[in-house]
């Protein structure tokens, strides 16, 4: 497939995960509501979908997300089945993303060493 496919299948699969987490379709008291979806990348063969998960809460509650989404993966996908039309749903897998946290540590390291300059 082209990849112009793949990138509008990954934003249809971005929006609509988005949409079933805000809404609270997913009732399992681990997932907090104050996670967002970072990155999504399809398998070339459309079969999986790796989604990163991201949250300005501290890692152990996002640890705790991260789980709740993977056990709640096929409720997921099914729910997505029926919100975007195409041929096979990917399986979707859920992974920690501390990339914006980690950021944001290595900026304050950054302004911290500038401020000791001045």
């Amino acid at each position: 497939m082209s990849e112009f496919t793949r990138n509008r299948l990954e934003s249809k699969l971005l929006g609509a995960i988005s949409t079933i987490i805000t809404r609270g379709d997913v009732k399992n008291p681990g997932l907090s509501r104050l996670v967002s979806i970072s990155s999504l990348s399809i398998s070339p063969d459309f079969s999986h979908a790796r989604v990163n998960i991201t949250s300005f809460e501290d890692e152990n509650s996002l640890r705790q997300s991260v789980n709740a989404l993977n056990s709640a993966s096929s409720y997921i996908q099914s729910r997505i089945s029926k919100l975007i039309k195409t041929r096979n749903t990917p399986k979707l897998t859920f992974y920690v993303d501390t990339s914006i946290r980690d950021g944001m540590k290595i900026n304050n390291i950054i302004d911290n060493i500038y401020d000791n300059e001045k």
